[in-house]
């Protein structure tokens, strides 16, 4: 059987990018929020944002510069999870690696495309 894992998603950054160089691979690490607004039945405006935390792979290190709080962003990549523990309990966090990012605009108003080429 056949298994799939992909999650694409446009969002803002909530805070700016966190850089950490690996042995030959950086990772750019960040929150992004993804909000859906709709109308209730009474035509009341609706919305709920969702955050997720998003890692990016990449040999370069030029995108950190442009990914600051607020920065539009696309983002295609996998769930992963990790398990840990915290006062005695077993806990579960998800977040995505991307293996695309792309810049829609927001702060620094310059659009840059970046596919990584990381062995994730």
């Amino acid at each position: 059987m056949a298994t799939f894992n992909q999650i694409i998603l446009v969002g803002n950054l909530g805070k700016d990018v966190e850089f950490k160089a690996l042995e030959g691979i950086n990772v750019l690490t960040f929150n992004m929020a993804v909000s859906q607004k709709w109308s209730d039945k009474d035509g009341n405006a609706q919305e709920h944002t969702d955050w997720f935390t998003v890692d990016y792979f990449t040999k370069g290190e030029a995108l950190k510069e442009y990914l600051v709080k607020g920065t539009t962003v696309l983002v295609e990549g996998q769930m992963v999870s990790r398990e840990y523990e915290k006062d005695g309990q077993k806990r579960t966090a998800w977040s995505v690696r991307a293996n695309k990012l792309q810049l829609l605009g927001g702060k620094k108003d310059e659009v840059k495309n970046e596919s990584s080429d990381a062995p994730f």
